[in-house]
C-alpha cells in the first residue's frame, strides 16, 4: 500500500506524505501527529488534509479533536492502478 501511494500520479508530493503518515499507523491520528511526523507547518498539513478529504482519500471524525483515518476503498483504487502499471 505504501509503495502504491508513493508511486501514484493522483496526488501531489505533500499529500502523498500526509496520506502515507496516516496509513502507517493502526489508529486514527490527529493533525498534530501528522505535522510532527512530517516536520511540517500547521497550514501546510491543514491544506493537505483538507485536499485529501475532498478527494475521498481520508475521513475525519470528532473525538474531542478531529482525527483522521484512511478511506481504504479509495486507497484500493491507488493500489489497483499501481498494480496495473506493473503488468
Amino acid at each position: 500500500m505504501i509503495e502504491a501511494i508513493q508511486n501514484t500520479d493522483l496526488l501531489p508530493p505533500k499529500q502523498k506524505l500526509a496520506l502515507k503518515a496516516i496509513c502507517e499507523v493502526q489508529h486514527p491520528v490527529y493533525a498534530k501527529e501528522v505535522e510532527q511526523k512530517l516536520n511540517s507547518t500547521t497550514p501546510q498539513i491543514s491544506f493537505c488534509l483538507k485536499a485529501l478529504m475532498q478527494r475521498g482519500f481520508i475521513t475525519r471524525e470528532k473525538e474531542g479533536k478531529y482525527v483522521y483515518k484512511p478511506n481504504y476503498e479509495r486507497i484500493d483504487d491507488i493500489i489497483k492502478r499501481y498494480n496495473d502499471t506493473k503488468k
